[in-house]
């Protein structure tokens, strides 16, 4: 009987340990974010001119399971949520084909966001001189303070941003946001 308890332990512990687990399992809620501007006078007229024609293009799309949309004068934004585990960049790909194809206003302009929500930021930071100019902190982030964080372990992705702002002549370069991903891997 207690070599029967000892085979049946041992058996537990090594089937045990070759479980595999994670604290932050791999599931994929890919969103696909499509920004869009024209030069339209009310949040209305954006709705009309823009949002609708882009939803009902979109609403076929393999895997979508949500559209939602906020409009404003000039500028809507329409968010695409897809079924868990699709594919990120297949689902952008399509999104982009589609819009590319879209008869939309006179200057309108877009900008396609893949965004997968099991990926956020966990770090953002700003730098921002008094003296110096946008340029010369552009310089400072992207080629010594960029590639000085990309060399961190567990680093995925670094977006930056560039902002200038009058409040006292205060000029600014900052991350929005500066992503680091833990590589799940």
């Amino acid at each position: 009987m207690v070599c029967f308890c000892v085979g049946v332990t041992v058996a537990g512990v090594l089937a045990f340990s070759s479980l595999k687990y994670a604290l932050f399992p791999d599931i994929t809620f890919p969103v696909v974010v499509i920004n869009a501007q024209a030069p339209l006078t009310s949040a209305l007229d954006t709705e009309n001119k823009l949002t609708k024609p882009i939803e009902e293009s979109l609403k076929s799309l393999a895997g979508l399971d949500n559209i939602r949309s906020s409009n404003y004068p000039a500028q809507t934004a329409v968010s695409l949520s897809f079924a868990v585990g699709t594919n990120l960049e297949t689902s952008t790909s399509n999104t982009e084909n589609i819009v590319k194809q879209l008869k939309l206003p006179k200057w309108a302009n877009y900008k396609i966001i893949p965004l997968n929500l099991n990926e956020s930021a966990a770090v953002s930071y700003a730098i921002e001189s008094k003296s110096g100019n946008l340029n010369d902190l552009q310089k400072l982030a992207k080629y010594k303070i960029v590639p000085a964080i990309t060399q961190i372990p567990g680093v995925l992705n670094i977006f930056t941003a560039r902002r200038w702002e009058q409040r006292t002549s205060t000029y600014s370069y900052g991350w929005t946001p500066i992503s680091r991903y833990i590589n799940q891997t």
